[in-house]
Parts: structure tokens; C-alpha cells; sequence
């Protein structure tokens, strides 16, 4: 989906993306694990200038990144590479916004390295049923971890701790 006045395109709707952006806290850090063209945080970092928006991606094409760069707003940085290799400082209390490599296996990676860092943790195509590798980490998360699905916004699931 197109933005107005951003470029490249959201692989959210509208709908989820307005309903996530008023979750988002009005101060803190928010880290976006998978950004494809930054699309949708650069519209989040628009509504929410006091938030500061890390995006972490090992960006396979040029032409991602590029977008990216020319859709960032001041409080949004990024770091190329994967959550393991950015160096998240551990106890600290993120908002993590998962949205990388859908495969099981990467899935819960993700959330795994999340895991001591996190206050919240948000994995967007839970419910995709094309996306199977998304909902099987998130059960697998849940079911070994103090974490629950606390809620379903659309297609993302939010995690809270028990």
C-alpha cells in the first residue's frame, strides 16, 4: 500500500497501521526488526516525533535501502544487519515491532534476541495463513517463555510478559 507522502510501499494496511500507531507510547524506543522500504515506521515516527524508531535490516536489495533513506524522518535510525549483530543493550524496556524473515526459524531468532529487551514485543503477519513460520514461533515463544499474546491487532500479535 502507497503512503501519501512517502515513497516505496507498506505491506500494512491502513486499518492495522492507524490501530498500531495509537499503541505506540508518546516517549521511548521503538526497534523494527524487517523495514522493507521503512515505509510504515517513517509514517509511525511522523505521528509520533518524541519516539525514537530503530530499524534493523540486512537490506538484500539497493533499491530497499535507498527508499528507506529517503523515506527517514529525524528520530528514525537505522542498522544494517540482524538483531543478533546490532548490540541491543540488554534490561533495558524496547518496544520491538518484528516484521523480518517469516520462516519459523528466523521468526523466533527474532524473538529470542528480543527477548531481554523488551517491554512489548509486536509480530506483525501472525495470522497470515501464508505465513505459517510467523504464528508456529509465536506459539513456540509463548509456550516456553514468560510471555503471552496479550492481544491480536489484525494480523499482529502483541506480546506482554505474564
Amino acid at each position: 500500500m502507497k503512503i501519501p507522502g512517502l515513497l516505496g510501499q507498506s505491506r500494512m494496511r491502513a486499518k492495522e497501521r492507524d490501530a498500531l500507531l495509537d499503541l505506540i507510547p508518546s516517549e521511548g524506543i521503538f526497534i523494527e526488526v524487517g523495514t522493507f522500504h521503512g515505509t510504515t515506521v517513517a509514517y509511525w515516527a511522523k505521528k509520533r516525533p518524541e519516539v525514537n524508531f530503530i530499524s534493523i535490516d540486512p537490506f538484500v536489495g539497493k533499491a530497499s535501502i535507498s527508499l528507506w533513506k529517503k523515506n527517514q524522518q529525524p528520530n528514525q535510525n537505522l542498522w544494517v544487519g540482524t538483531l543478533t549483530t546490532a548490540r541491543i543493550p540488554p534490561f533495558s524496556e524496547y518496544l520491538f515491532f518484528i516484521d523480518g524473515d517469516h520462516s519459523r526459524e528466523s521468526a523466533l531468532s527474532d524473538l529470542d534476541q528480543a527477548l531481554l529487551s523488551a517491554r512489548e514485543i509486536w509480530v506483525h503477519d501472525y495470522t497470515r495463513k501464508n505465513l505459517p513460520g510467523v504464528k508456529e514461533a509465536v506459539e513456540h515463544f509463548v509456550g516456553t517463555s514468560a510471555w503471552r499474546i496479550d492481544q491480536i491487532v489484525e494480523t499482529t500479535a502483541i506480546l506482554k510478559r505474564r
